[in-house]
Parts: structure tokens; sequence; C-alpha cells
């Protein structure tokens, strides 16, 4: 459930369609008529950390990579209306990448720009700079936002840290709106070109509004696996750190079921206990053999032992991977070195 955000001076509460975001201003700059608000996207700001940086970024918050979205209205009639712009930040590094824009053009269209591969850039504007402390110095503007009695905040409060949260509003052609009637009373709004209808405008824009939710919901659950596997790859090296198996098994930490009855072949046993699942795979070789005297018959020499490995891998279910996976080998006998096998 949201929290109800009220913008000290107005004291009412908003009462918008489910479609609306609660943004915050967080950077004004220019001057009259080239003047531009950047907006923050209060519910958009999740963790994007790729996954191979998961484990570090576990251990050290900094090193983790937040994704935001951040609006600019654009008061200049030579620019957009107002851009939207899909940023990750690497808080540690103190880099940006863009990896999709929304542009709004005065005539209500929208163009779309995706560059998923963009190369991280130094936060070198101050536009992005205060992107940056929104994204990665979350802590203290989210405990305002959390700390709200009955679920009400004060704007003072957020005015206090150099930010001002605006209201519960429909996307980018409201921050628009707000900009010019809020906050450039005395500029000239530049013409729409457009010649769609009032229903046609409405159309569009909850269409746009659409796509943006969507987009930020699969980010939302790419999210969640990724922290899911992130604790299961904590979970493996604490495993790792207990385990008393042959260094080399450990290798197969993570891998799945599958994998490891084609590398392994059918297990000698297999049983379920609790939420773990076991399987056992055996050898046994005895290749001992004597050297006799054939004048005396007595045994001059043994050769060769006896040789066995008890491997036991214990597997359970978690992480991004469907299926049940690798925690922790147990191996017992003399041969396990030579026994071994990579995943394949």
């Amino acid at each position: 459930m949201r929290r109800r955000l009220v913008w000290a001076g107005l004291m009412t509460s908003l009462s918008l369609p489910s479609m609306a975001e609660d943004y915050l201003l967080i950077f004004a700059q220019g001057s009259k008529p080239a003047r531009q608000l950047f907006f923050a996207d209060i519910n958009s700001l999740s963790d994007a950390t790729p996954i191979d940086e998961l484990v570090t970024a576990e251990r050290e918050a900094a090193a983790k990579t937040m994704r935001m979205y951040l609006t600019a209205i654009n008061e200049s009639a030579a620019q957009y209306d107002g851009s939207t712009f899909e940023v990750h930040y690497r808080c540690r590094d103190k880099q940006y990448r863009t990896v999709r824009t929304n542009h709004m053009r005065r005539d209500e269209e929208v163009e779309q720009v995706v560059t998923p591969q963009a190369a991280w850039t130094p936060v070198n504007t101050l536009s992005m700079q205060r992107g940056y402390d929104f994204a990665c110095k979350n802590d203290q503007w989210k405990s305002i936002v959390m700390s709200g009695k009955d679920g009400q905040i004060m704007s003072k409060e957020l005015v206090a840290i150099g930010y001002a949260f605006v209201g519960r509003l429909q996307g980018p052609p409201a921050l628009s709106d707000l900009a010019w009637k809020g906050f450039w009373k005395d500029g000239q709004r530049p013409a729409s070109t457009s010649s769609l209808t009032a229903a046609e405008k409405k159309k569009r824009q909850d269409q746009a509004i659409a796509q943006l939710q969507s987009t930020s919901k699969q980010y939302n659950q790419q999210a969640q696996t990724l922290e899911q596997e992130a604790a299961f790859q904590s979970y493996l090296q604490q495993r790792a750190k207990q385990s008393l198996s042959h260094p080399s098994f450990l290798r197969w930490q993570g891998e799945n079921e599958q994998r490891l009855l084609r590398a392994w072949g059918a297990p000698a046993r297999s049983y379920q206990s609790g939420n773990a699942r076991y399987l056992a795979f055996s050898s046994h070789l005895d290749n001992r053999s004597e050297t006799v005297n054939t004048r005396t018959g007595q045994v001059v020499a043994q050769n060769g032992g006896i040789w066995t490995c008890n491997v036991t891998f214990e597997l359970m279910q978690g992480g991004n991977k469907p299926g049940y996976r690798v925690v922790d080998v147990r191996t017992e006998g003399n041969d396990c070195a030579a026994q071994y096998r990579d995943p394949q």
C-alpha cells in the first residue's frame, strides 16, 4: 500500500487514478525562457545490480547499481516538452548510463530511444548529480517518506534536504502542466501543434503510462529474481566454508540436478529429507595382487589395493533457476580425487 504524501502549502490529499506516480522535484536550472525542472519518480527506484556483482553488493551497499526514472520538463519551444530517462547509476563508481528515453514532443507524439548497451559515463552534470544523490543516497528521503504519521508526510521535511514533493501525477504530461501552472506562470507556454482530439490525447497518454508501468513491472520482477539469486549465492558461500568435502567438488555448487545426472549417471541411491534431496554415488575397486616365490610358496610382495569413493550431493531449491541445485557435497574414501567429474 502506498503512503499518501501531502504537499505543504496545499495540505490536501490527492485523489488520482491508480496509474499515477509519486514525484519529487529534485532540481531546477536555467533562466527564462530556457528553464528546466527535473522530477524523480519515487516508485521507480529499484536495484538493478547485474547478477555477477550481486555477492559483492550484498557485502557492500555502495557497490549496487540503482535504476530510476528521471523526467525533465523544458520551457524552451526549441526543446521537447519533456523527456523521461531510465537511468542506471553505479553508486560506488559514481557513473551512469541512460538505457531508455521517451521524448514528449510539442505535438504530443512520443519518440522512444532505446540504448541498452550505452557506455557508463562519469556523473558530470548537475542534473545527473541530483539523480545520483536521489538513487544512491536515498536513506534520508526514504526515511521521511516511511515515517509519516497516518501515511502523510509534510513537504517541509523534504525541502530541508533539497527535495519538494509535488504530488501524485499521471506522468510527464501532468508534470508539464504543473511546471507551467505552478512554476513558470511568468512564461509563455509554447502552443501545442497537435491535431489530436481531447479523447485521442487521453488515449495516447493512458497507453504511454501503461507501457511505462509494464516496463517498471518487468524490472521489478527482475530485481526480485536477482535478490533471490543473491540470497542463494550467499547461502552457498556459507555452506562452502563449512564443507568437509574435497575442494574440487565444490565446483558443483549451484548446478542443477539434470546437469549432475548427465555427468555422474544414475545414483547408487537417492532420498529426500525435509527440503533437501540427496544423490549418492559410489565406486569400489579391489586390484590387490600378490607376488609369490614359486620355489618356497611364500608371498614376497603385495601389490595394488582397495580404492573407494562415496560422494553424496545435497540439493535444494532456491535462487532464480528452477528445480533442485547442488548446495553441498560430502566425500568419503581414498579415491575421490580420481573419481571427480567436472560439470558438463
